[in-house]
């Protein structure tokens, strides 16, 4: 998945229409009259820098939740995060800004329309930008994962895959090699990497990212928490309600089960074939 995705063209058009939208929607005068006021310039000045600014925090925001949450598994929890960080803090910020601007030239708030008309536009233009941005990290992904065989157990490579794998240890990256990996697996939200050795490591892609780059021979994508190697695999039982319980080395702590309706892929892989 690509870091950064094409936006120039929000920052080209969209920002400067939004700007232009946010001075003149509500304002009585004409334009012949606005730009013979000094408070219009510094008023575009203000909605310009905003605008940008948002963008510039959304553009950050979206990178950094693209690389801890996947579309797939924590779309909830990552859309109620764009909820908040991508539309709340950032209207809180502008109407603020707003506020000490009208401070600065000397207006009262109360004879101002922050609350009732530029409140609702700035929530209105960052619901819209969070639109813009998820529509075009979501299309990003899909293409990602297309490009390399799709998503989930139907993605897994059939070619080899990483020799190694960069984790994070303190300050030090440690590269932990392809037959020291025991599985992944989805802790509260993050990815750990499991070693053979029962060490666990934050690792940086989420698992539904892992399943379109591991090959198919050698890892299973046993839930939407787990990719596991064979290795680690220690036994596994049918339940009551035909899904497998599995039972992996090093404990993971937590219950680990495989679908019914992945349980015969399940099984031909664990056999090799």
């Amino acid at each position: 998945m690509p870091s950064k995705i094409p936006d120039s063209w929000i920052f080209l058009l969209v920002c400067p229409l939004l700007a232009i939208a946010a001075v003149h929607i509500g304002n009585d005068n004409t334009f012949g009259e606005l730009i013979l006021m000094a408070s219009y310039y510094s008023d575009m000045a203000l909605a310009l820098a905003c605008t940008f600014g948002v963008v510039l925090y959304l553009r950050r925001l979206y990178m950094r939740l693209d690389r801890v949450y996947g579309w797939q598994e924590s779309s909830r929890h990552r859309l109620l995060l764009q909820a908040f960080a991508g539309v709340v803090l950032p209207a809180v910020g502008i109407i603020v800004l707003e506020i000490i601007y009208l401070f600065i030239i000397h207006i009262d708030l109360r004879d101002s329309s922050v609350f009732y008309l530029e409140l609702p536009l700035v929530l209105v233009f960052c619901i819209l930008l969070n639109l813009v941005y998820s529509m075009l990290y979501h299309r990003a992904s899909l293409l990602s994962l297309k490009r390399q065989g799709g998503s989930g157990e139907a993605g897994m490579k059939d070619q080899a895959g990483p020799r190694s794998f960069a984790v994070q240890s303190g300050p030090a990256v440690l590269n932990i090699p392809a037959d020291r990996v025991a599985y992944f697996i989805v802790l509260e939200k993050q990815t750990f990497l499991v070693t053979t050795e029962s060490k666990r490591y934050l690792y940086p892609e989420p698992v539904s990212r892992l399943g379109a780059m591991l090959p198919a021979g050698d890892f299973f994508r046993l839930n939407r928490q787990v990719i596991s190697t064979r290795g680690c695999i220690k036994k596994y039982e049918n339940t009551g309600t035909r899904r497998l319980t599995v039972e992996l080395e090093p404990p993971p702590g937590v219950p680990v089960y495989v679908a019914k309706t992945k349980a015969a892929a399940f099984g031909r892989w664990l056999q090799g074939r």
